[in-house]
């Protein structure tokens, strides 16, 4: 069975909701992305987007990721860096330089 062209994993390590997003990463993907931190993020100190595994961006969400960015200081967000084309969009972009970087916060399960 061939796998999606995106999907999300999400999980909660002690007070940080984990979001593994895989595929190809676009209008429709970026909302649910967006739904999924709104609901699921509820009360938890801070918010990982893991881009390693993304094979493509479009603007929509490079859009979503510089709002998550900005969000308020009380919600913290980091993201683990992307790979390929998706790196090189984020660094022509000038994206790269505005986020926050972390390492991966827990091994994949």
């Amino acid at each position: 069975m061939p796998l999606p062209e995106y999907w999300l994993d999400v999980q909660v390590e002690g007070q940080t909701l984990v979001l593994r997003l895989h595929g190809d990463m676009d209008l429709i993907s970026a909302d649910q992305v967006a739904r999924t931190i709104a609901t699921d993020g509820v009360g938890l100190r801070s918010v990982v987007l893991d881009l390693s595994d993304l094979d493509f961006m479009d603007s929509s969400g490079l859009r979503l990721i510089l709002e998550l960015q900005t969000c308020p200081q009380d919600s913290r967000v980091g993201f683990v860096a992307p790979h390929g084309v998706v790196a090189q969009l984020m660094k022509v972009t000038g994206v790269a330089s505005m986020l926050n970087w972390v390492p991966d916060p827990a091994p994949q399960g």
